[in-house]
């Protein structure tokens, strides 16, 4: 049936660096916006936002991650396209040693009741 668009289910993006000049993604909000849009142009409905962590730095530095990430947001929120719905999140590296309080879970690392993506590291014990 040429001239027949199908419809794609929704898609949802778990891990994305679109988070303006946090880590190694976007260099930029006008990038991100690009990215987000076109996203939607393909059907993804949700992003989760996944700047880096490193799990034995949460105690020292995790409250200004969180910050600097939740104040990225705010800039990039009101240029985004709607669809996609974004959420945030970390990209969690599981690295040693592990401070107390963190729980490696499967697929996932758990501090303060919250869940998050994690890269673990060939050779450690976690």
């Amino acid at each position: 049936m040429s001239g027949v668009v199908q419809k794609l289910p929704p898609m949802i993006d778990l891990h994305s660096h679109l988070l303006p000049n946090l880590d190694d993604g976007s260099r930029s909000l006008e990038q991100s916006v690009r990215a987000l849009t076109r996203f939607a142009e393909v059907g993804v409905s949700h992003v989760v936002l996944t700047p880096h962590l490193r799990a034995s730095e949460i105690d020292q530095f995790g409250e200004d991650t969180i910050a600097q990430r939740d104040e990225t947001l705010e800039i990039l929120a009101p240029e985004a396209p709607n669809p996609p719905s974004l959420y945030l999140g970390f990209e969690i590296m599981v690295d040693l040693p592990m401070p107390p309080g963190v729980e490696v879970l499967p697929g996932g690392v758990s501090h303060g009741g919250g869940t998050g993506l994690c890269d673990a590291r060939a050779g450690t014990d976690q």
